[in-house]
């Protein structure tokens, strides 16, 4: 059947795969993406992004103008986290331990540090932009944001060196669609449109 797929993600032997469909479920695979099994949270959800820890073992997937969900058994049952938002990526660190998600409409993002339990907010000073991608170290200590314009306002990308507790607004008023950040977090690349 054809499906509206909008996320995969892989654990670093690429044996466990996670996927996310847009008003539908998820799916996930344990043996490098041969088969794969449908996984309900009870209902059918707009899912925008999922993003696995180094195992696969810790997931977390976020639903657009939803919940964040979290799974700690590989993909099989996922609790409902963080509130209900405009979710538009989240990054986790190698262990899971650390995660980061932006949010595109009100310029905020979230961090948590108990793999996904619990999630703060971090100010930004960002109300006028729309995060488009979050992106961290292996460790989750390095983190890059990026955003793009709303109401006429330029984006920026920001940097954080203390797991996404404080960010710092770099140059480069554009509109940014996303970056990477290397697994010690010592190189950063950011994509303009």
């Amino acid at each position: 059947a054809v499906r509206n797929w909008r996320s995969v993600s892989l654990s670093s032997t690429g044996q466990y795969q996670t996927a996310t469909i847009f008003s539908g479920n998820i799916w996930t695979s344990s043996d490098y993406g041969i088969n794969w099994t449908e996984r309900s949270t009870g209902t059918t959800r707009d899912w925008r992004v999922v993003s696995l820890s180094s195992t696969g073992q810790y997931q977390t997937a976020a639903v657009a103008n939803g919940n964040i969900w979290t799974s700690y058994d590989f993909g099989v049952t996922w609790t409902s986290r963080a509130t209900s938002l405009s979710w538009q990526s989240v990054s986790i660190s190698s262990t899971g331990q650390y995660q980061t998600a932006v949010v595109s409409s009100s310029g905020s993002i979230y961090t948590s540090t108990n793999y996904g339990a619990t999630w703060v907010q971090r100010s930004t000073a960002t109300t006028t932009k729309a995060f488009t991608r979050i992106r961290s170290s292996a460790s989750g200590q390095y983190q890059l944001a990026t955003a793009g314009p709303v109401a006429n306002a330029n984006g920026q990308f920001y940097v954080s060196s203390d797991y996404g507790q404080t960010w710092i607004p770099r140059r480069g008023l554009g509109s940014w669609l996303g970056g990477t950040v290397s697994a010690t977090g010592a190189v950063m690349m950011t994509m303009l449109t």
